[in-house]
């Protein structure tokens, strides 16, 4: 079976769309029980010139295969070249993905960003997570550095139960943005795999967690190591 063909085909997945997106939306509810559903994905091939100079970037950090040290740092605060290109492409991409939605655009300006590297050595995977499912969830990102045979796999609600994940197979350059409560994961990988996974947030979160502010939490120390997009 072709990658994806049950739901790249499935009755809720809907059609006409700009070519990046893979949009599944539930049918009209005609009862208050009926499933509620929206799951937009944006999937685009960035001028991938400049990830070998990030992949040295990265390793030049130190940064380790995958563990807990993820939340330590913000790939976006190194004030490099090929970082500054990539904040540059992920504002073009999210632009791109908020009008094909038609949803009303948060300001460039007022967005911020963290992120990390992800690097599995052979014999690794990722568990299933998601990385936000709060009232104020946004976006989350993920882009593909290295040259792999890897599948990045998002699990749909009320589908994927029944007819498993949508596989992105990455590539050197593809970037994917979806809500961050989007369940996904990667399985066993033959080769090394090296990515950047980010969050983006609003003002409206920043401000909640200074007003709102827990010393020691993890969580919320991660998130203010946030810097503006642009």
């Amino acid at each position: 079976m072709l990658l994806n063909e049950i739901l790249d085909s499935a009755s809720t997945k809907l059609q006409d769309q700009h070519p990046n997106l893979h949009r599944w939306k539930n049918w009209e509810p005609n009862t208050p029980f009926a499933p509620l559903f929206d799951v937009p994905l944006w999937v685009e091939d960035l001028d991938a010139s400049f990830v070998e100079l990030l992949i040295d970037e990265i390793k030049a950090n130190d940064i380790q295969p995958y563990g807990d040290a993820w939340r330590s740092y913000n790939i976006f605060s190194w004030r490099t070249k090929s970082v500054n290109f990539l904040r540059k492409q992920i504002t073009r991409a999210y632009i791109n993905y908020i009008n094909a939605l038609s949803y009303p655009q948060e300001g460039i300006n007022t967005l911020w960003i963290r992120g990390w590297g992800v690097i599995l050595d052979p014999g690794q995977h990722l568990n299933i997570h998601s990385h936000s499912y709060h009232e104020n969830t946004f976006i989350s990102g993920n882009l593909m550095l290295s040259d792999n045979k890897t599948t990045t796999d998002y699990y749909l609600p009320h589908l994927s139960p029944y007819y498993g994940p949508w596989r992105c197979e990455n590539k050197p350059g593809r970037i994917t943005l979806f809500p961050s409560w989007v369940l996904h994961g990667v399985k066993q990988t033959e080769d090394r795999r090296i990515s950047v996974g980010f969050d983006l947030y609003t003002s409206h979160t920043m401000q909640y967690i200074s007003d709102n502010r827990i010393v020691g939490d993890i969580h919320q120390e991660s998130i203010l190591k946030s810097i503006k997009l642009v």
